[in-house]
């Protein structure tokens, strides 16, 4: 009897806690440093839906990409991130990018496999 027992890993070792904080100190210090020398900076990236955009992927990040809560932020924060970015209001299309969203999770997250390899029971005629 074979038994599979699946385990959700968790970054919670110092280095990945270190590297993941020091890349965003890192970005955040650049665009200031490119805002001080006069390179313009993008509107969008002060945004409250860029840093719900973030707080997503880092959660993602934490927790090795699994679960669904880093991904609601992720696509929440990037539907108002791209909306913000291209200056077109797409809240026509809000449900419809809700509904597809939500789908494919479902039908990604599936815990059924499909099994192409069935093997068929032996007739017994006796």
């Amino acid at each position: 009897m074979k038994i599979n027992v699946m385990e959700t890993y968790k970054n919670t070792d110092s280095w990945y806690n270190r590297m993941g904080t020091g890349f965003i100190l890192l970005v955040i210090g650049l665009v200031f440093f490119l805002g001080n020398f006069g390179i313009e900076v993008p509107d969008w990236i002060f945004s409250w839906s860029t840093l719900v955009f973030g707080i997503g992927l880092f959660i993602g990040f934490k927790r090795n990409f699994q679960g669904g809560k880093w991904l609601a932020l992720v696509l929440i924060g990037g539907y108002f991130t791209i909306e913000h970015m291209i200056g077109v209001d797409l809240s026509d299309y809000f449900f419809a990018f809700g509904f597809i969203a939500l789908g494919a999770y479902l039908l990604l997250k599936s815990n059924h496999k499909l099994d192409f390899k069935h093997e068929k029971a032996p007739v017994n005629f006796n």
